[in-house]
């Protein structure tokens, strides 16, 4: 239903479908990356690659014979890190074991630039959050001694905390699955501090009011954690920190991890670099770290070149780390770990299986947290584990209870270096299995709000294309592409009210690769160029998607496909979706009133409602001309204001938005200005939708309209 302005430009609909005749907005599309001349970067890379390795693994006679057994893992993902260490994507250690012994183990890139000391199979790293692992493991040695409950209070074992209420109300369930309300201490009077005990830690966290209501949301916290670990305290009578070497570290073989100071002299310890500012800035409740004042469409997570420019996080790392993370450790030690848990070393087999079961969904598609353990399900095949992220630290540990595998990888880069490499061991491990799919993730980057990803044609590329909700059939090309492929048909196309349509066309992509996963057959409309587009290549379309759990990740900037279905939730934030005009359209509540719109991920615009819905609404100011928009019978003018009350969607709310006031169709339309708040999962079998967000407050402000006499946000 959406219109994209500025040119004339065909939405396809394969299969006989009808298709739209849509106006595009000026967003800028880059082309394939072009060969860089002699003495690029990259080049310079490659050739000091050449002369020196970047990486350690072990020798031969230290190969276990179980690597022997696997060499297409070994294979595949050491192809895949080859390219991301010339591409300078990734810097750290990989160790994928195979019932607890390693099939590959490999270090890559320098512990510390300035002295260029390369990293090494021992090497030590931040772990960032993975550490919450060992607070919920303390908390279930504890639970299996007697000595508390998952449903006692914080009160209970914390009688002297500040906010009485909050203790009273607050459960260690609560807190173990980040439903507590509880918020994140990354705020600035933080990084004012040296703090080094747990009490201290409490004490700065107990200011903090909470975030959300307990027991009602997963807000993801740092805060909680620190109160955990101060309840192990008291009920362990014991240091926090010695504690957890007592009773996990030791107990696990882990000789080399710890909750060293700053300024405690280890060796061998990974120094953190970022291409970011560094320094966190976090209000308290608020969502996972990102860089400081970031510039837009900044944060997307595409691999840094060759010659991108790090810079130590040091002077940002916190004096210890707390319950909630900050320890560090090896890949050797973490494995260590993985088989003591495994074998019962630390817990018995039920607390196991409780800690590591789901218990909530989560931000992120397809896993949901545990106890200080998520769980992701990619099929029939379930992985437990835990990562962690900040800036100059990435780190992830999987477990696969059914398969047998461990995979952890542990960077001194910023995320998502280390999280790419975890996918890339996923799809090495279940790629084989019969029957089964392998989930894919590719990076997306936004442009004026609008998702792009890099996708595979006929075996050639990368190119750049959208990713349109907004269009009902498949792909979308431009010329340029569209003059390399065979016509396999034609079909009948129109603009978005329906009317002057005509036959256009249809070409056949053989294979089209995006996320990893390789789509077949796909019939594509042609369109020309966008203004400012004219080497765009094309747009990937709803139903391309259609076997997949297709989610756009905006906040971690991801495209994500993978097997499994949704569960309705009595529209708390999965909801029912219904095809109209073979594009996905919604019921949202305006101001106590229904009405259905499209979700048009390229859309560049925020929330459009008809004309004629808007009649009875009222407004906080007058409306006015935003833009001006075309269809194939003649422009129109696009107006907004500030509505006077608030926009419901799948039960998270827009407090006094600008709306957007369409006088054509008779859908409103949900654009990609209120879609960035959110990971947005279609299950196009159940006709689901699941919408997940970290923020509380949202609204939508007045589009940013591109220059020019159709300068509509459509």
């Amino acid at each position: 239903m959406c219109i994209k302005i500025a040119v004339e430009h065909l939405k396809s609909l394969c299969k006989g479908r009808i298709s739209l005749l849509i106006l595009v907005a000026a967003i800028a599309c880059r082309c394939p990356l072009d060969a860089q001349p002699a003495g690029s970067p990259s080049e310079r890379l490659t050739t000091l690659a050449a002369r020196a390795p970047v990486f350690q693994s072990r020798s031969n006679s230290e190969q276990s014979a179980t690597d022997k057994s696997e060499p297409s893992i070994a294979g595949q993902l050491a192809a895949f890190l080859n390219t991301k260490v010339a591409e300078d994507a990734f810097s750290g250690v990989v160790l994928v074991a195979k019932s607890g012994n390693p099939v590959f183990e490999q270090a890559y890139g320098l512990s510390n630039r300035e002295k260029h000391t390369p990293n090494q199979l021992d090497t030590k790293f931040d772990l960032g959050s993975m550490p919450k692992m060992f607070t919920a493991i303390a908390i279930a040695q504890l639970a299996e001694a007697g000595k508390l409950r998952y449903d006692d209070p914080i009160i209970k074992y914390l009688p002297d905390y500040p906010d009485k209420e909050i203790a009273q109300e607050v459960t260690i369930d609560e807190l173990l699955t980040h439903t507590a309300g509880f918020g994140n201490y990354f705020h600035p009077p933080f990084f004012e501090r040296r703090i080094a005990t747990v009490k201290d830690y409490l004490a700065f966290v107990a200011q903090d009011p909470l975030v959300a209501e307990p027991g009602k949301q997963w807000q993801y916290s740092n805060s909680g954690y620190v109160v955990l670990g101060a309840m192990v305290e008291r009920v362990a009578g014991q240091d926090f920190y010695d504690y957890i070497r007592d009773q996990i570290f030791k107990p696990a073989g882990m000789e080399n991890t710890g909750y060293y100071r700053s300024d405690e002299a280890v060796e061998n310890v990974a120094v953190g670099y970022t291409s970011g500012p560094g320094l966190i800035i976090m209000r308290p409740g608020q969502g996972p770290p990102e860089p400081e004042k970031p510039q837009p469409d900044t944060k997307a997570p595409t691999p840094p070149s060759s010659g991108t420019a790090r810079k130590e996080t040091t002077p940002f790392r916190p004096y210890r780390g707390s319950p909630a993370g900050g320890a560090f450790s090896t890949v050797g030690d973490l494995l260590n770990f993985v088989n003591a848990l495994e074998s019962h070393k630390l817990v018995n087999a039920a607390s196991l299986a409780l800690i590591q079961k789901g218990k909530v969904n989560t931000s992120f598609p397809d896993q949901q947290y545990g106890y200080g353990f998520i769980e992701w399900k990619v099929g029939q095949t379930r992985i437990v584990g835990h990562g962690g992220g900040a800036p100059g630290v990435n780190t992830m540990l999987q477990i696969y209870p059914d398969l047998g595998y461990t995979v952890i990888v542990l960077s001194n880069y910023d995320p998502p270096a280390a999280e790419q490499v975890a996918d890339a061991a996923r799809d090495a491990i279940l790629q084989p299995l019969a029957g089964q799919k392998a989930p894919g993730v590719a990076s997306i980057e936004l442009r004026h709000g609008v998702p792009f990803v890099h996708v595979m044609v006929n075996g050639k590329g990368p190119f750049t294309f959208g990713i349109d909700t907004g269009m009902g059939g498949e792909a979308l090309i431009c010329p340029a592409l569209a003059g390399k492929l065979p016509v396999s048909g034609e079909t009948e196309v129109g603009d978005p009210s329906g009317r002057n349509r005509q036959k256009v066309p249809l070409y056949l992509i053989s294979s089209l690769k995006v996320a990893g996963i390789e789509f077949k057959d796909i019939r594509a409309t042609r369109h020309e160029p966008f203004p400012g587009e004219e080497n765009c290549e094309g747009t990937l379309g709803f139903l391309l998607f259609r076997d997949y759990l297709f989610s756009l990740d905006y906040p971690h900037r991801q495209l994500v496909l993978s097997a499994g279905s949704l569960t309705a939730d009595n529209g708390r934030s999965v909801i029912p979706f219904t095809m109209v005009g073979d594009i996905p359209a919604i019921t949202i509540e305006v101001a106590n009133r229904k009405v259905d719109a499209h979700i048009d991920s390229r859309g560049m615009h925020g929330l459009s409602l008809p004309e004629e819905f808007t009649k009875g609404l009222e407004f906080s100011s007058k409306p006015v001309v935003v833009g001006r928009g075309r269809t194939m019978s003649g422009d129109f003018e696009i107006r907004g204001a500030r509505l006077a009350g608030d926009i419901q969607i799948a039960g998270y709310t827009f407090s006094r938005p600008f709306v957007e006031i369409n006088p054509l169709f008779p859908l409103g339309n949900v654009g990609s200005i209120p879609l960035q708040h959110f990971a947005v999962t279609f299950d196009q079998k159940n006709k689901l939708v699941r919408f997940v967000s970290t923020e509380r407050n949202l609204t939508i402000d007045p589009p940013q309209m591109p220059p020019g006499p159709l300068n509509g946000s459509y």
